[in-house]
């Protein structure tokens, strides 16, 4: 497989968002009335996406938000929520902690199965809504659809409140310091369809995404997401195997490197 064309994506910039910020409601929440579940508007792009394979440069987090390792792993137990954090969630900390370079301390805040469900349409819809039941969001084993949308995970404000909420006294000092958010991705079986699509860190600017807040019933995030224009430059990994692991940059408080972030979505 060679370079592939998809539509992707893009959040509209309306006129609403200079008066009411962008946002997204994930989880059933009682007595909202007429409010809707998002403000956002999408619109599908027609894109080129370059198989990684064929690339003839490497790819780093600092240089382009994104990279692949080979780590095989032993375990399986994907479908059972207490296995994967007493027994898979540490192997994540102690690779993270030996391929991203200076991550002095590892914290897991999250982690999510992805799955497509039978009967969801195979091309991205403008309706975002269209799913075919709404995943239980307090249950991490509980699949989530793939992410149809160009998006980053956290925006700065985001990262900088999760920290806070996660570490508590200890945030400050570590704000100190080098902060990085960072997702690791691996397949439980060869991804043969909806590969997930990353974009160049180096090829974004601050400008092209939009700061929207994600509710949750217990938690109000903050991601971005990406506005369309012209010289993005979009990858992904052929066939990616299990022990091909993709390490994706969220956040980087260090704005020397290239890429302080990439944002990504599944292609179909």
């Amino acid at each position: 497989m060679t370079t592939i064309h998809a539509k992707l994506l893009y959040v509209r910039d309306l006129p609403i968002y200079r008066q009411e910020k962008p946002y997204q409601i994930l989880s059933h929440l009682p007595n909202l009335g007429d409010i809707a579940p998002s403000n956002l508007v999408f619109e599908a792009v027609d894109e080129t996406i370059q198989d990684v394979r064929l690339a003839d440069r490497p790819f780093t987090l600092d240089d382009n938000g994104f990279c692949h390792v080979t780590a095989p792993t032993s375990f399986s137990d994907w479908d059972s929520r207490s296995k994967v954090e007493e027994c898979y969630l540490p192997e994540v900390k102690s690779l993270l902690k030996r391929l991203v370079d200076g991550a002095d301390e590892v914290e897991i805040f999250d982690w999510r199965e992805r799955r497509r469900q039978m009967g969801t349409p195979a091309t991205p819809s403008l309706d975002t809504s269209q799913t075919p039941r709404p995943p239980n969001m307090n249950d991490p084993a509980d699949p989530l659809q793939p992410a149809k949308q160009a998006h980053v995970d956290q925006s700065p404000a985001g990262a900088i409140k999760r920290v806070k909420t996660v570490k508590g006294d200890r945030a400050s000092s570590l704000l100190e310091g080098r902060l990085r958010i960072i997702n690791l991705w691996r397949p439980t079986e060869t991804v043969e369809n909806w590969p997930l699509a990353l974009c160049d860190g180096a090829s974004i600017t601050r400008d092209d995404l939009l700061e929207t807040d994600l509710v949750r019933r217990d938690y109000v995030g903050s991601t971005m997401f990406a506005k369309y224009r012209p010289g993005y430059h979009w990858y992904y990994l052929s066939n990616q195997r299990p022990e091909e692991v993709c390490l994706i940059k969220n956040f980087d408080s260090d704005e020397t490197v290239k890429a302080q972030c990439e944002y990504r979505l599944v292609a179909e």
